[in-house]
């Protein structure tokens, strides 16, 4: 009985260390300095949905979409490859729940994009279009 619990454990420990996505902390983002937003969503991150926009729509992810965050630089790809490879300019702009908040925005097909990072959440980023009739996007962590 002994070494059939041991195993479970075992096993039960290999399927928990092998998940490709991480742990990260809780973590509102809106409020805090421009560093610590870098440092929480750095690295690379998968689409898990998309909610919002027009009509109140959920997007689910279909081509493992991925964002890469460095502290200046954003990669934004998929299976057929990378869309956006570009730089970050972070600016400080009013909120609505604390004084002010940081978006980040970057270039696209001669287009400014803004990004407000909302939070991380039950291991996922939050992430919100800057726009009116917003889509809110939630990642997972890739280790």
């Amino acid at each position: 009985m002994y070494k059939i619990i041991a195993r479970s454990g075992i096993f039960a420990l290999i399927i928990i260390g092998c998940s490709k996505y991480a742990n990260v902390p809780d973590i509102v983002l809106t409020n805090q300095p421009l560093t610590v937003i870098q440092e929480s969503i750095n690295g690379r991150w998968k689409l898990d949905y998309g909610f919002g926009g027009i009509g109140g729509i959920r997007y689910e992810a279909k081509a493992n979409e991925y964002i890469n965050f460095e502290p200046y630089r954003i990669v934004i790809g998929n299976d057929q490859g990378v869309i956006v490879d570009t730089s970050i300019v972070w600016k400080k702009v009013p909120s609505s729940r604390t004084d002010s908040a940081y978006i980040l925005t970057y270039q696209y097909q001669g287009r400014q994009n803004g990004l407000l990072v909302k939070e991380i959440k039950d291991n996922s980023l939050i992430i919100s279009e800057y726009a009116s009739d917003a889509v809110t996007y939630y990642y997972k962590k890739i280790r």
